[in-house]
């Protein structure tokens, strides 16, 4: 997978919202909608942490792809994230890249969901995860700021991703149960932070944004 070409538009997004705050300026007019205040300062933490999650998401693939040999599915693994990769390049996807670093948090959520369903398919069907990390408060944080609908269509489109890559009966029945019991995100920040940190800092930003 070109995870060069990915840490480019993230590159470039990020330029874009030092030049502009336009993602700090919506997570404030988000928490106005939800009857908060938020100072500059968190709105800056805010998109600090999302910027963290987008930043993350190259290696995570690169160790997913890794990962995926030693549970034999490598070909399966290498077709799907074929396919996540055009949609890094559509530039007028779900959010189009043109909206900055919102534009790539569609891209960075599919990522991740996608990694995390086959990270709970191998823990099921071998004990261990495809991934060493656990992501679920930043996962629920991003999932908020995009919005049922648009999280839950990103959803679907990685669903049928998989679905059509892992045919087989096993898989299916497995993924099933996953699909019915929820999911926990893989943590690329583990080695920035520790993980009880990490989610105190996402409730914070979280409450001043209302959302909970």
């Amino acid at each position: 997978m070109n995870t060069k070409a990915i840490r480019k538009i993230i590159e470039k997004a990020i330029k874009d919202e030092k030049a502009t705050h336009s993602f700090a300026n919506l997570t404030k007019e988000f928490a106005r909608k939800n009857g908060r205040n938020m100072s500059d300062q968190q709105a800056t933490e805010t998109t600090n942490l999302v910027i963290a999650y987008a930043v993350a998401v190259p290696s995570l693939l690169e160790e997913g792809e890794k990962a995926a040999q030693r549970f034999g599915i490598q070909n399966e693994m290498s077709q799907m994230l074929r396919e996540l990769d055009q949609y890094w390049k559509l530039e007028q996807d779900l959010l189009p890249d043109n909206l900055g670093l919102l534009g790539i948090t569609d891209d960075a959520y599919a990522s991740n969901y996608l990694l995390q369903t086959l990270s709970d398919y191998c823990k099921e069907m071998y004990g261990r995860p495809l991934m060493k990390t656990d992501l679920t408060e930043f996962n629920n944080f991003v999932r908020v700021l995009l919005g049922n609908e648009i999280a839950s269509a990103l959803e679907q489109r990685v669903q049928m991703t998989i679905g059509s890559n892992m045919v087989n009966q096993v898989f299916n029945q497995v993924y099933q149960n996953i699909f019915s019991s929820g999911f926990a995100f893989g943590n690329p920040f583990q080695s920035m932070y520790e993980q009880r940190q990490i989610d105190e800092q996402v409730n914070v930003q979280m409450g001043a944004m209302g959302i909970f």
